[in-house]
């Protein structure tokens, strides 16, 4: 009865009424081209859904749209098709891309407006969930949608952060403040004195002959902060900097700095170089600001090395693009806070990222995205695509050589990168190139040509439905051109690392999300399954297909890793379904990426008992390094949110050994108690030795722009360099819940004290600059006076009165506030830029 109530208020939105006349004489244009689209959401309570309104207005005097005519958005929420107004399709076609169009007469005549609505799942919980890519095929022709507006005031006033709350968490922090780290990661050992050593015209570089390389890399930091250049010399001397070759244990490096030389010692290069990057922590957080002829750094002692060997980063270029710069400049941060695997997602349903010069269908095709889904030329617009497939976010590749550029640079900076090759699922982008290629030797005659890399069975009438809405993203385990495909693109990736001159010891191959129903009806697969009688099963295909890739890496003396489905096997026990660590792998030392510990989920123990089995294993946890998930319940953050969110303070109050021991609430902030996971299986000490390390990731569905990129990183990637770097931290271990608060408070005051004070004023300038994150302000009233305070210290917070966003124009809160007004307040770093508002109410 609710659900028919619904539909029937649907069917009264929908209007055809006069409105937005134009005086001026329009362009003999078509209707599309003047059309305003208006999008907002309308929650509905108790209920799981929430309306959908799309206005559109056309703003012409003389140009109709006509009857004939659609409309493609692209959005990420579930779409009830069927709900949408009577009158209209809404279809889905792939991916996130939708369809509007009228199943009868719906002409929007000049100053006309239409309204059109339907259900989608869940709420609109930030201002990234809008649809995006808007555009009209009207007689054939495509017209982008250029006058779009989202009607988010009332969500977003609503979904503001209290600003009390956030006063409140800021002064408790700064209350708890100990004494700070200087250098993040923190060092096991650090010790200062008194006095510095004096970087000038008169220092000069000495290193061992084995530590030259890094001795060129010091050079030329150096060369961004001094004025004048430093000397290269054989012999040390006074005011003397010096890579030194010692005796030490592995992994470990020293930094000593007295008055008159800084000496960094180690046993080999990649320990020297994480001795250069704490020097450079040691320089005044303005030298990148500007050059200076003299620089000054404190006479320190530092003995440190790393808690854990993996400590990495994934990168997604296969959702929205990111230039070679960009990724060269992400890889110099990542250098600095001592990361040292970049994961390089470069594939996956939605684009192709790599040039692969044997099978250029690759990226002629999968690497752009817009309309209409060409056979020939790209594939069908996603993410806000467009339909343009002109260069930019949504499309674009690396060539060999830029990629071959990447890997030297990542080198040179001791950072190893692995190239993911999504399969089994994942692959459409691969599967429709092939599928291109396919036609063409096809319509040549040359079907032995044709069929050497075909990735699906094309009489396969499984039916599907992937995590990200395709139909037609897995490749056919049962074709051997399947094997034939990846055996040539790894070869063509070890070839780039040899003429990289880097080492090619990792391959990912995905494994994640395989959709059920895949593989089920099959021709080739059943072929497969009565041809090899261990195959019982569908699921048995799964198996088989590890075992084909992970053949394929090991010939090629490559470890194999993959996603953690890869290590886990289906288990019928009295006919429930339970999913195990598989132990048919165990012994071909794979490395095993576990994101699934989602509170809530009921698989949070997973990471602890595939390491107990005996796989190694990659934290890659999503309710602490997904850094694409939004850092706060606010309706201005950008990101997802299906795992969760993640501030700063959740990255660092993630426990590696014991993460249950501080885990209070699920992923929706419903509170659990500890017996939450009392038959949840704990890590042993022998499932200790398998975790390798822990690793941040960044998915960019959501995000277009180098700006956006960093704004999801900083300053929580800092944090997830901490714990992957830093050795255990006290309150780590504290088991009664009150102390290991208190002290965790103490520390996690200390690491933002640092990272608002030296490294965020570093990041302005440090190689080009960073966008960051700045926390919102916080605010409290007392007898109509309004205090404020913000996270990090030495910001400017301004504000304004008149109901507008404050600029780096407006005034400067340094007082309480006695104003009878709605306040705005914002924070300012020393560039002038801020991230979102917050708003409290003085009306009196």
């Amino acid at each position: 009865m609710y659900r028919l109530t619904i539909l029937l208020s649907m069917l009264m939105l929908f209007s055809l009424h006069k409105s937005f006349a134009r005086q001026m004489k329009q362009e003999q244009l078509s209707g599309a081209e003047h059309i305003k689209v208006v999008w907002s959401f309308e929650e509905l309570p108790g209920k799981s859904k929430s309306v959908s309104k799309f206005i559109f207005y056309n703003t012409s005097s003389e140009k109709a749209l006509k009857e004939k005519w659609s409309f493609y958005f692209n959005c990420l929420k579930d779409i009830d098709t069927a709900t949408i107004t009577k009158g209209f399709k809404l279809k889905h076609i792939a991916g996130d891309l939708y369809r509007i169009y009228p199943s009868k007469n719906a002409a929007i005549q000049p100053g006309d407006s239409l309204v059109i609505t339907f259900l989608f799942g869940g709420r609109a919980v930030n201002f990234t969930d809008a649809p995006s890519g808007l555009f009209f095929e009207e007689n054939n022709k495509i017209k982008t949608v250029k006058n779009y507006t989202v009607n988010d005031q009332a969500s977003s006033i609503k979904r503001v952060l209290s600003a009390e709350k956030l006063f409140t968490k800021y002064d408790n922090i700064k209350r708890q403040e100990q004494q700070p780290p200087v250098i993040i990661p923190t060092p096991l050992v650090y010790k200062t004195g008194a006095g510095s050593f004096e970087l000038n015209s008169n220092t000069v570089l000495v290193s061992d002959a084995s530590f030259s390389k890094e001795a060129d890399y010091l050079f030329e930091e150096l060369d961004q902060v001094l004025a004048v250049k430093i000397k290269r010399t054989q012999v040390a001397s006074v005011n003397c900097i010096q890579l030194k070759k010692a005796a030490l244990p592995e992994h470990e490096y020293r930094l000593s700095i007295t008055a008159d030389t800084i000496t960094i010692s180690a046993a080999d290069n990649q320990s020297v170089f994480y001795g250069i990057q704490s020097l450079k922590a040691l320089l005044p957080p303005g030298s990148w600001a500007q050059k200076s002829e003299r620089v000054q750094i404190p006479v320190t002692e530092i003995i440190d090395k790393p808690r854990f060997g993996y400590r990495g980063l994934m990168i997604d270029i296969s959702r929205n693009f990111q230039s070679l710069p960009q990724l060269l400049k992400v890889i110099d941060l990542m250098a600095f806070y001592k990361l040292n695997v970049l994961h390089f997602h470069f594939a996956d349903d939605e684009s192709w990222r790599l040039q692969i010069p044997s099978l250029p269908e690759l990226t002629e095709k999968s690497s752009k995205r817009g309309w209409p889904d060409d056979q020939s030329t790209n594939l069908a617009a996603g993410f806000g695509s467009g339909p343009d497939p002109a260069p930019g976010p949504d499309n674009g590749y690396y060539t060999r050589e830029q990629f071959i550029t990447l890997l030297q640079y990542a080198h040179r900076r001791h950072i190893t990168v692995v190239p993911e090759i999504e399969t089994p699922g994942h692959a459409r982008a691969a599967i429709k190139s092939m599928d291109l290629r396919y036609d063409r030797y096809m319509k040549q005659g040359n079907r032995e040509a044709a069929e050497k890399y075909l990735l699906r069975d094309r009489n396969d009438q499984s039916k599907y439905y992937s995590a990200q809405m395709f139909d037609d993203n897995v490749l056919c385990v049962a074709l051997p051109s399947v094997y034939t495909f990846l055996e040539k693109v790894t070869d063509e990736l070890v070839a780039m690392y040899h003429d990289a001159a880097v080492p090619f010891t990792n391959i990912h191959f995905g494994g994640d999300e395989l959709p059920a129903g895949a593989w089920t009806h099959s021709p080739a697969c059943k072929q497969l399954m009565s041809e090899n009688k261990r195959l019982k099963s569908t699921d048995d295909l799964w198996y088989y297909f590890i075992d084909k890739v992970k053949t394929i890496a090991q010939k090629r003396g490559l470890v194999f890793s993959g996603w953690e489905e890869v290590a886990l096997r289906k288990n019928y026990k009295n006919g429930k379904l339970s999913i195990d660590p598989n132990p048919d792998f165990l012994k071909d030392n794979f490395k095993v990426d576990v994101w699934n510990n989602v509170v809530g989920y009921g698989i949070e123990d997973l990471p602890y008992r595939l390491a107990n089995a005996g796989y190694k294993v990659v934290m890659t946890c999503t309710g602490y390094f997904y850094m694409d998930l939004a850092n706060d319940t606010s309706y201005l953050e950008p990101g997802h949110y299906w795992g969760g969110f993640i501030d700063p303070a959740k990255v660092y109050s993630f426990i590696p050994y014991n993460y249950y021991l501080n885990t209070t609430t699920d992923y929706q902030f419903n509170p659990i108690t500890p017996d939450y996971f009392l038959h949840k299986e704990r890590l042993t000490e022998q499932g200790k030795s398998n975790i390798l390390g822990l690793k941040a990731t960044l998915f960019s569905e959501k995000i277009k722009t180098a700006e956006r990129m960093e704004y999801m990183l900083l300053p929580r990637l800092i944090l997830v360099a901490e714990k992957a770097w830093a050795e255990e931290s006290a309150w780590e271990t504290i088991t009664d819940p009150v102390a290991r608060d208190a002290a965790f408070g103490s520390a996690f005051a200390g690491l933002i004290h640092t990272i608002g004070a030296r490294e965020l004023p570093r990041l302005d300038y440090y190689h080009q600059g960073f966008h960051y994150r700045i926390p919102p302000p916080g605010a409290i009233v007392k007898d109509h006076v309004v205090q404020a305070n913000s996270l990090f210290t030495g910001y400017t917070i301004r504000y304004t009165t008149d109901g507008s966003e404050p600029d780096r124009n407006s005034k400067i809160y340094v007082s309480p506030l006695i104003d009878n007004a709605l306040i705005h307040l914002r924070v300012f770093n020393q560039k002038g830029l801020s991230s979102i508002s917050t708003i409290i109410d003085n009306r009196y």
